[in-house]
């Protein structure tokens, strides 16, 4: 048995012990919550939370043998989430208490935790290894879209199991063998298997670097190839303005969701194209110009957008969902 594979095999151990922790506290977590939820869930779910990153960076910065350094950033970080959850939490009003129902802070709450998380999560895994506070571009770029593959590794692990799951309680409960199905009817038993795999995946997706590579590699070229067909399609868009007129824009009362969508993927598209900035892609000045363009339209949009909140929030006032917009409009510009 080669090294590599005895390897493979300690990783996969690892990480699934760190996905069978994280679902213990989960179920724990399940278990204790609070009816009806307020501020008492705070001291309840931050725990969870901060077992779940720490966990989490654990595994994406796992590089083959165990060091304070590594334990210690997982452990700062899965801290600092926590509090986080705690103090967001720890504000809510109890259910049916006058004024209760402010969900509108755990729905910007979670979203912005896994934005932050992700955005934080190579600077975090080149630190582990490096030990140093240099964060080279083609290197946060490479960490950025594997931590992405490879958590979908864990994903379809997750989405495989349970569609076998379905597939065999289905099987036995038409010949009246209701066994399998109490098990896997019980919240304990999604709780403590769901981490295990979602850990196993990851190791897959850490442990086969060349597939990963080689993925990431057909989606860029992908997204490099529609990057032109977007440039025509917004310059097209901001051209035609003069003639057509804003009111129509405004009119439609989802002009500043899908200008800002429309922000997104031109990053997305922009990001591919300038891939790590030091592989020696022959794109020739046409295509240096289209990467120039799209830099230039993007504000445009996100101007677009800004304006078309200040309308909404002049005639309707504030609401969550056009401040989260304003925030976001203020950053991709």
């Amino acid at each position: 048995m080669s090294a590599r594979h005895d390897h493979s095999i300690g990783t996969a151990g690892i990480f699934a012990a760190i996905g069978l922790v994280q679902g213990v506290i989960f179920l724990i977590t399940h278990e204790m919550w609070p009816e009806p939820s307020g501020p008492e869930a705070a001291g309840v779910l931050a725990p969870a939370v901060g077992v779940a990153i720490s966990g989490l960076c654990l595994q994406l910065t796992w590089a083959g043998d165990a060091s304070k350094r590594w334990a210690a950033v997982a452990l700062l970080t899965g801290s600092m989430f926590s509090a986080l959850t705690y103090w967001v939490y720890a504000q809510l009003d109890p259910e049916g208490a006058p004024f209760a129902g402010d969900d509108s802070r755990l729905v910007s709450f979670w979203p912005a935790t896994v934005v932050a998380l992700y955005a934080v999560g190579p600077y975090l895994q080149i630190f582990v290894a490096s030990g140093e506070l240099r964060f080279p571009y083609p290197r946060l770029f490479f960490h950025a879209w594997n931590n992405a593959l490879i958590a979908l590794f864990g994903a379809a692990y997750c989405l495989v199991f349970s569609l076998v799951v379905w597939l065999t309680t289905g099987l036995f409960s038409m010949i009246q063998i209701r066994v399998i199905d109490d098990i896997t009817g019980s919240p304990r038993f999604w709780w403590i298997t769901l981490p295990v795999l979602f850990g196993l995946g990851l190791a897959t997706g850490s442990e086969n670097v060349r597939v990963i590579d080689s993925v990431r590699g057909a989606l860029l070229a992908v997204l490099r190839l529609l990057l032109p067909p977007f440039v025509v399609i917004a310059a097209v868009f901001l051209l035609a303005l003069p003639f057509t007129g804003l009111t129509t824009i405004w009119a439609t009362g989802y002009a500043a969701p899908l200008l800002l969508s429309t922000i997104v993927v031109g990053i997305l598209f922009l990001n591919a194209d300038l891939d790590d900035g030091e592989r020696s892609v022959a794109y020739g000045r046409a295509r240096e110009m289209v990467g120039a363009l799209t830099s230039l339209l993007l504000p445009a949009f996100a101007a677009l957008a800004l304006h078309s909140l200040y309308l909404r929030i002049d005639q309707h006032g504030v609401t969550p969902e056009r401040f989260l917009g304003v925030v976001a409009g203020c950053v991709m510009s």
